[in-house]
């Protein structure tokens, strides 16, 4: 007589194939991995730099008040960060921040001394 500790031979086949199936999913998910963006940012690659869209390449311009953005349009203007600013730690300087204008007065420089904010 059998005591329910040994496996049976269907057990023995279910637990291979769920072997199997565990092995295969393991490596899908690390060949996705390898392949993700993540993974250059983890390498220390710099991805969304130079790269070219389907509309052709984004030039680094600079605004006043900020170091070099990537230029997605001209009017009204739209900057995005580099991918390189966020190797540098966890939070983004305020010159390297992203640039939305949604208005057509667009301020070049600001003087604080003349400057009123009215509520």
């Amino acid at each position: 007589m059998r005591s329910g500790r040994e496996a049976t031979p269907t057990a023995q086949h279910d637990a291979k194939r769920a072997s199997s199936r565990r092995r295969f999913v393991q490596g899908a998910g690390l060949l996705a991995l390898g392949a993700s963006p993540l993974a250059a940012l983890a390498a220390g690659r710099d991805t969304g730099e130079g790269v070219t869209f389907a509309d052709g390449p984004r030039p680094m311009v600079t605004y006043p008040q900020k170091r070099p953005l990537i230029r997605v349009h001209t009017r009204p203007p739209h900057l995005e960060t580099p991918f390189s600013v966020f190797n540098e730690g966890p939070i983004t300087a305020n010159d390297a921040f992203f640039v939305r204008y949604h208005l057509a007065n667009i301020p070049l420089a600001v003087d604080p001394a003349t400057y009123r904010l009215t509520v």
